[in-house]
């Protein structure tokens, strides 16, 4: 009772989220990142910062700074709601202490080039760290971000709608899976869907508008049960549907390869 009990696991649970969020090697190193950034060695905070924060600390505790305890309490504070939730830690709920840190990261290089101003080696050593890291950043985003994140950001569902845009008129029913996320959003978005259509029957429907409308039905797909509808469109995932079934159609791939993303079979034309 004492040491098994709910209080203290909730205890223990937001101590480690809380001090994930502070661990260096996760704000400069990219350490412990979710999948959309599972290979970078990015932080949210580039690795050229860390000196110059560590430089500003030892300053505002030196001089006892008003400022610098506010900016330091911000940033103290701000992992504070992201530590009661599942999946630290996790980068976009770490943004509200953004603000405090970037300015306690200006603050240190302003102290930096201070002290070694006389010390040229330094500061070109900072300067070719900071080049090397931010061109580390736009290659990691431009080259392997697109890679690494397809499957978090839903890739696929483009290549969806423009096949099922092309086919549109050969089938009575769509049946979409909704494994990865709102799959009606995406459809309504690029196969330009009449807004007043769909408000009117979102109007009669409710909320289940999102599992039906128009041609689509959107649901995990049961093979055996869908070959008695003789006209329908299926978009599933590998699971459902296996890669190679002789209904196959076309393969959609994230942008990993080899990666299926959804299997477009059909159970026949009209």
């Amino acid at each position: 009772v004492v040491f098994h009990n709910k209080p203290l696991l909730w205890a223990e649970g937001f101590f480690i989220g809380y001090m994930r969020r502070l661990s260096p090697t996760y704000l400069f190193a990219g350490d412990n990142q979710l999948n959309w950034r599972v290979g970078s060695s990015l932080g949210i905070l580039y690795l050229f910062e860390f000196p110059l924060i560590v430089l500003v600390i030892l300053k505002i505790i030196r001089t006892r700074s008003r400022v610098g305890f506010f900016l330091l309490g911000l940033a103290l504070i701000a992992p504070i709601p992201a530590a009661f939730t599942t999946e630290t830690p996790h980068p976009l709920r770490s943004i509200g202490g953004i603000p405090a840190l970037s300015i306690l990261s200006a603050w240190g290089l302003s102290e930096f080039l201070q002290v070694f101003r006389q010390r040229r080696v330094i500061l070109y050593a900072l300067g070719v760290l900071a080049v090397l890291n931010i061109a580390n950043y736009f290659h990691f985003y431009y080259n392997h971000f697109p890679y690494y994140s397809s499957f978090d950001w839903q890739y696929g569902h483009k290549e969806v709608a423009q096949y099922v845009k092309s086919n549109y008129e050969k089938y009575d029913r769509i049946v979409m899976t909704p494994k990865f996320g709102q799959p009606y959003i995406f459809m309504l978005f690029y196969l330009q869907y009449d807004p007043i259509k769909y408000q009117a029957e979102v109007a009669q429907k409710g909320i289940e508008a999102q599992k039906s409308f128009d041609k689509f039905e959107f649901k995990n797909i049961n093979l055996l049960q869908e070959e008695n509808n003789k006209t329908s469109l299926l978009v599933a995932s590998e699971e459902q549907i296996n890669k190679g079934d002789p209904r196959e159609k076309k393969v959609v791939y994230f942008k990993m390869p080899n990666e299926i993303a959804f299997i477009i079979a059909d159970t026949g034309t009209k």
